[in-house]
């Protein structure tokens, strides 16, 4: 039988289309960067430059997956993305999406310095409770959150530097050991917490489903 066929939505240069397409998907990506859309085009992947919006008259009903990673905090319009990626998928399709989490121990924790905000280029940002209810207004089932990368001592670092008034993009290595420890330790006191309360985590990663007819 042919492939089962995947979207990456906002799949920027491509990677994850490597990575479905040497496990055996038909892998197709779409992104609103031109420039970006064409770079993954000339390195031979199958990417269309646009928005989810506009594959629907193409493309409705044709996949078994979509994937939306780190893209949803970036939407004007999440709600009409989610119902495009809901046209897209056959029926019993799944939908899957990773994004920064406004109710994360991170957040608590380091406020308007958390690595998560990434003002202004996050235009909007959820919690589990608000996600859930934009997945449901966009005709999802069998929502369900997912464990959650463990990213604390990355982001955590990122955020100590911000919370000082420095540049958050320098290697972890290259900084003060006072500050690499700080990140490690709270870091391991955030992956505790977060077992008791995953919907706790820095990222919300949730699955749903397409209604079958």
């Amino acid at each position: 039988s042919p492939p089962p066929k995947i979207l990456d939505v906002g799949c920027g240069n491509g990677e994850f289309l490597r990575l479905a397409a040497s496990l055996g998907w038909s892998a197709c990506g779409v992104e609103p960067d031109h420039q970006a859309a064409a770079a993954a085009d000339a390195a031979g992947l199958n990417v269309i430059a646009g928005r989810a919006e506009d594959l629907c008259d193409y493309y409705e009903n044709e996949f078994a997956v979509v994937t939306l990673s780190h893209v949803a905090e970036h939407l004007h319009n999440p709600l009409a993305t989610l119902v495009a990626c809901r046209s897209l998928l056959r029926p019993g399709g799944n939908l899957w999406i990773e994004t920064p989490n406004l109710d994360s121990i991170g957040f608590e924790w380091y406020g308007s310095a958390w690595r998560g905000l990434e003002t202004p280029r996050h235009l909007v940002l959820f919690n589990w409770q608000s996600l859930l209810s934009l997945l449901t207004a966009a005709g999802f089932e069998e929502i369900t959150l997912l464990p959650s990368r463990p990213v604390w001592e990355e982001l955590f670092y990122k955020s100590e530097r911000a919370q000082h008034g420095l540049l958050a993009e320098v290697p972890m290595r290259e900084d003060s050991v006072i500050r690499r420890t700080t990140a490690r330790k709270l870091s391991k006191e955030a992956a505790t917490l977060v077992k008791q309360a995953p919907h706790r985590a820095e990222f919300l990663t949730v699955s749903a489903r397409k209604p079958l007819p």
